[in-house]
């Protein structure tokens, strides 16, 4: 397996919009909105939370290190991020909207990276980071959270199961 280059992870994160598009085409407000739990973020917090994150947990952080701004990264509390942005109360595509135009400027942001600063570092919590090491979790933390959708979608479907199929699947 050959190494992925910054270019390559453009390109895998360039198409995330995309899949999401596709993925959520046939679901409503209600249930981009429709929060099963307080801690549980709903699907409009999920995309709210990728837009949050490709500034603040990615693009500022690959920043710090690649230009040598500081030597240790700052804490960051995606939860509060969260409940801040309120996207449980936006509607699905503007959600979608936002999410596909803030990308393609982090998209072009990975592009202009010289590949030899990847290796700086800066101090986070209770280690030291590679400014790669961020990059290559971008393309990671994204299908995590698409993951994480398509489980909100699965568990919408449930109780339109029987009861031998919920048993059979694992609800």
């Amino acid at each position: 397996m050959t190494q992925l280059t910054h270019l390559d992870i453009a390109d895998q994160l360039a198409e995330t919009p995309t899949s999401l598009r596709q993925l959520l085409k046939l679901v409503d407000n209600d249930l981009a909105q429709h929060k099963v739990s307080e801690d549980i973020w709903c699907i409009n917090e999920v995309i709210g939370h990728l837009v949050w994150a490709d500034q603040f947990a990615f693009t500022d952080r690959i920043k710090l290190m690649t230009e040598k701004l500081s030597d240790s990264l700052p804490l960051i509390d995606v939860n509060q991020a969260a409940r801040d942005r309120k996207d449980y109360t936006k509607a699905l595509t503007d959600m979608l909207d936002e999410f596909t135009e803030t990308r393609k400027t982090h998209v072009a942001y990975i592009r202009t990276l010289d590949p030899d600063t990847l290796s700086n570092s800066a101090h986070y919590k209770d280690r030291t980071w590679l400014a790669s090491d961020f990059l290559y979790e971008w393309p990671f933390h994204d299908y995590g959270h698409v993951t994480q959708i398509m489980k909100i979608l699965r568990g919408n479907l449930v109780p339109y199961m029987s009861d031998t199929m919920r048993k059979a699947v694992g609800y």
